[in-house]
């Protein structure tokens, strides 16, 4: 029962999620000017996201090595 559930469920969006791709663009410097408004915001945000993620990463190292010394100097 519950097979089935997740079979119709996937059907379901499989069918909804083709019906996006059947659109045709009236022309490709729509497509390509859709694109270029994407990679401008993302080039705003994507220095800032490399910066959290680097602290994240030293915060989180820092962290292990200082719980692996509490355990060894048990």
């Amino acid at each position: 029962m519950k097979r089935k559930r997740n079979m119709l469920i996937l059907s379901v969006l499989l069918l909804y999620s083709s019906l996006g791709f059947a659109q045709t663009p009236s022309s490709l410097s729509d497509v390509q000017g859709a694109f270029d408004g994407l990679s401008k915001a993302l080039a705003k945000s994507l220095p800032f996201n490399a910066s959290v993620g680097l602290n994240w990463s030293d915060a989180y190292i820092g962290q292990a090595i200082l719980l692996r010394r509490m355990i060894l100097a048990q």
